[in-house]
């Protein structure tokens, strides 16, 4: 499994996300920045220039015609 480490911004100024536009990044270890906790198998979801969604991979399916990276081995 390839570790992926985001950064979420939590301001309230965040651009709305463009669901049009989401690329699905599967199967990667997510790095929690502020406490340093590893997250295994998440799906990192990116809509427009923002992290929308950080979700567990298992069962997680991308909706048709999303681009979607699989970054398992």
């Amino acid at each position: 499994m390839c570790a992926f480490a985001v950064a979420q911004d939590r301001s309230t100024h965040a651009t709305p996300p463009n669901a049009s536009t989401a690329i699905y990044i599967t199967h990667v270890a997510v790095i929690d920045t502020e406490t340093g906790q590893e997250a295994q198998d998440r799906t990192v979801i990116i809509s427009g220039d923002r992290i929308s969604e950080v979700r567990d991979s298992k069962g997680l399916k991308a909706p048709a015609g999303k681009t979607v990276v699989d970054l398992r081995h």
